[in-house]
């Protein structure tokens, strides 16, 4: 029996901002061991995913497929959402929210994701569905 392994690649690029070209940390997500193309792509950082990876797991290393999954899948969201916030506050209570999401809207919330990203194979069209994500779970009040 094969497993499939899903992998998080992090680059470093620069972005055109208004003070010039700034380095960003770009987190590049596969789910497929030889795929060319990413099936999402965001501006998260490297320690931010690893802290949560840290509270997901309750044991060192998973025996269940299922569970490798469904935490790839919370990372995935976690990305996706918070190259849309800019508080850290909300950045925290995100993580919070993506840790207590059930098995339905995990996949839910990630096929939304990744169907977007591979449709435009851009990063701008994933702020409609983090928006979505952010009223829905109370993060957009002010």
């Amino acid at each position: 029996m094969s497993t499939v392994e899903r992998f998080i690649v992090f680059r470093k690029r620069k972005v055109k901002r208004k003070g010039g070209r700034v380095p960003v940390m770009f987190s590049e997500f596969y789910s497929l061991p030889n795929a060319k193309e990413a099936d999402m792509l965001s501006i998260c950082s490297k320690n931010e995913l690893i802290t949560l990876l840290n509270d997901l797991e309750a044991k060192g290393k998973y025996s269940l497929e299922s569970d490798r999954l469904k935490i790839f899948k919370k990372l995935l969201i976690y990305a996706a959402v918070r190259q849309t916030i800019r508080k850290a506050e909300k950045a925290l209570d995100l993580g919070i929210i993506v840790k207590n999401l059930g098995l339905y809207e995990t996949h839910f919330w990630a096929s939304v994701l990744t169907e977007t990203f591979r449709r435009t194979l851009s990063r701008k069209f994933l702020y409609r569905p983090s928006k979505a994500f952010k009223i829905l779970y109370g993060l957009d009040v002010k």
